[in-house]
């Protein structure tokens, strides 16, 4: 994969109160990228914000997450 350079992105799943409870770096390419790995980390059912950045790229329900 010569060429392709990827960023940092951050997945923030959120408690019932909408407060981080669990934050994880993700590797990607782009958007699309970084929203396909966070749907395959499943978290237990929370809702999860993708950000890039100060930038937010996605909010994830949680039927949008995958086993």
């Amino acid at each position: 994969m010569a060429g392709k350079t990827h960023s940092q992105y951050r997945l923030y799943c959120l408690d019932q109160r909408g407060r981080i409870s669990l934050a994880e770096w993700i590797d990607a390419a782009d958007d699309e990228d970084a929203i396909r790995h966070a749907q395959l980390l499943k978290r237990d059912g929370r809702k999860c914000e993708v950000w890039h950045g100060t930038r937010l790229v996605a909010r994830l329900e949680a039927q949008d997450l995958v086993a």
